[in-house]
C-alpha cells in the first residue's frame, strides 16, 4: 500500500499536467492518493503498536526483567578523579538510559555520592551527562529522601558558578536543585525521619544540609534569585524561582 502511496506521489511532471487538466477526475485521483497514503501510515503504525505490544506480553509472560547486576558494573568504572574519561562518560551514558525505568532506580542507590562529586569534574561532557542522570532519577518521588541522603557537591554555589558559561548543563542543575528542594521543604518531610539511614552520609555533608542547613540555605537562596532576575533563559528564571519558592516560601494570602 505504501509502494502504492509512493508511485503516485512520485509522478512526473507530465502526468501532473494531465492530472491538473481532467477536471473531476484530478480530485478523485487527489482523494484516492490521500487515502492510500494515510492507509499505509495507518498500517505501518498498527504494526510497530502490535509488535511492541506482543514483545510487552511476552516479557511478562516469561518474568523477563532488566539484568541489575550491570548496574553495579557500571558504577564501579565511574571516576570522580581524572583517571579515565571516556570509560566514565560511556557509563554515564548507559545509566543514564537505565534509569528511564523507575522499577531499577534502587539499585543506582550506591553510586549516588558518587554522582554528585562528578557534577565537579572538569570534562563538561562528564558533567552534563551527569546531571541528566541525576534529573532522571530525582523525577522518581521515591528517590527523593535517599538523593538527599548522600553526600552532595562539595560546594553547590561553586558549581553553580562555575556553570554560568555552560548553560545547557546549568538548566539542567538548576532543575534539579529545584526538585530536590521542593523535596526536602515539604510540609510531611522530616529529615530525621525520612533521610533513609542506609544512603545517609555524616550529617554535616547531606545533600539535605547542602541546601538546607543555615549555613548553606541563604547563600543557595541568594545565587537562585539571581539567576530568576538576571538568566537568559526562560527555562533557568523558572526553576531557579522555584528554589527561591521552596527555601523561603511566600507569604500565604489570608482566606
Amino acid at each position: 500500500m505504501l509502494a502504492f502511496a509512493s508511485k503516485h506521489l512520485l509522478m512526473c511532471p507530465a502526468d501532473a499536467d494531465m492530472a491538473a487538466s481532467s477536471g473531476p477526475d484530478a480530485t478523485v485521483n487527489k482523494v484516492a492518493l490521500c487515502s492510500a497514503v494515510f492507509a499505509g501510515f495507518a498500517y505501518v503504525g498498527y504494526s510497530v503498536f502490535k509488535t511492541a505490544f506482543k514483545r510487552h506480553a511476552r516479557r511478562k509472560r516469561i518474568g523477563w526483567s532488566p539484568p541489575l547486576g550491570a548496574i553495579p558494573r557500571l558504577l564501579s568504572h565511574l571516576f570522580p578523579e581524572e583517571e579515565d574519561e571516556d570509560l566514565t562518560l560511556a557509563a554515564l551514558q548507559t545509566l543514564s538510559n537505565m534509569a528511564v525505568l523507575t522499577d531499577l532506580h534502587e539499585t543506582f542507590q550506591p553510586g549516588f555520592s558518587t554522582f554528585y562529586a562528578l557534577l565537579s569534574h572538569k570534562n563538561p561532557a562528564i558533567r552534563l551527562q551527569t546531571a541528566k542522570l541525576l534529573n532522571n532519577l530525582a523525577c522518581n518521588p521515591a528517590m527523593g529522601p535517599c538523593l538527599l541522603a548522600a553526600e552532595g557537591p562539595s560546594n553547590i554555589l561553586d558549581v553553580l558558578n562555575a556553570s554560568h558559561q555552560d548553560e545547557e548543563f546549568l538548566l539542567r542543575f538548576v532543575t534539579l536543585l529545584a526538585n530536590l528542594c521542593s523535596i526536602a521543604t515539604g510540609t510531611k518531610f522530616d529529615p530525621v525521619i525520612e533521610l533513609p539511614p542506609h544512603c545517609k552520609a555524616s550529617s554535616p555533608d547531606t545533600m539535605y544540609s547542602k541546601l538546607c542547613s543555615v549555613t548553606h540555605k541563604e547563600g543557595l537562596h541568594s545565587a537562585a534569585f539571581f539567576l530568576s532576575r538576571e538568566s537568559k533563559s526562560e527555562d533557568i528564571r523558572f526553576h531557579a524561582h522555584r528554589i527561591c519558592d521552596a527555601l523561603h516560601p511566600p507569604p500565604s494570602t489570608p482566606e
